[in-house]
């Protein structure tokens, strides 16, 4: 997936971290559970965030070839990177959902690589239309942090379909980068408010801000 001049300068996401949303730590802590700042003062509606690589410019180009020029395969491969990575979380899991897209920038794009991912990741459990974005949001990389985080408030909906049947459930969310985290949140509040008991976002990048 890789070539060997890529393959160095990505960057894996391991312990020491942030037991919640994964945020990297230069040096580890003991004899408490390791959080950031963020998750201690402010939990988000989701349980545990397990994601891959750190965000940089390998995996943005990988990421991008596969949302806008076609190079669907990678869905398969990142899916594979990320079963590895995540193995425990999608055996407990109970479904599998994806982080959708608005239906106007579906027929633009043609597919959703959230969902290309998930459907390489357990066939059995991944469930194509869990939720809906009843918004047509402005996009989150044109926005600043305090912007991404209203822009998507009341953004996604839980599919009629499934609201009766979530309750104790144990749901893992796929989506391609963790940025602020604000769609992830924004999707796991939706499924919360249908009484998913255990919530999981599985993501190939996460980016760190200095």
């Amino acid at each position: 997936m890789f070539c060997e001049h890529c393959w160095p300068k990505l960057k894996f996401i391991t312990e020491p971290k942030c037991q919640i949303c994964s945020y990297p730590f230069e040096i580890e802590i003991k004899h408490m559970k390791p959080l950031c700042a963020t998750c201690l003062t402010k939990p988000p509606a989701y349980d545990k965030a397990v994601t891959i690589f750190l965000y940089n410019d390998i995996i943005r180009k990988a990421i991008s070839d596969l949302k806008y020029n076609d190079q669907i395969f990678l869905a398969k491969k990142f899916a594979r990177l990320l079963r590895e990575k995540a193995k425990n979380e999608i055996a407990d899991c109970d479904l599998i959902g994806a982080v959708p897209l608005h239906i106007k920038k579906l027929q633009k794009r043609k597919f959703n690589q959230a969902v290309l991912i998930g459907k390489n990741l357990g066939k059995e459990k991944f469930v194509t239309d869990l939720l809906q974005r009843v918004a047509d949001t402005t996009p989150q990389v044109t926005l600043k942090y305090k912007e991404r985080k209203k822009n998507l408030k009341r953004a996604f909906l839980v599919n009629a379909k499934y609201r009766n049947s979530l309750r104790g459930k144990t749901i893992l969310l796929i989506d391609d980068v963790m940025t602020t985290g604000a769609t992830l949140e924004n999707c796991a509040k939706a499924l919360r408010k249908c009484g998913a008991a255990k919530i999981t976002t599985l993501t190939i990048a996460k980016t760190v801000f200095d």
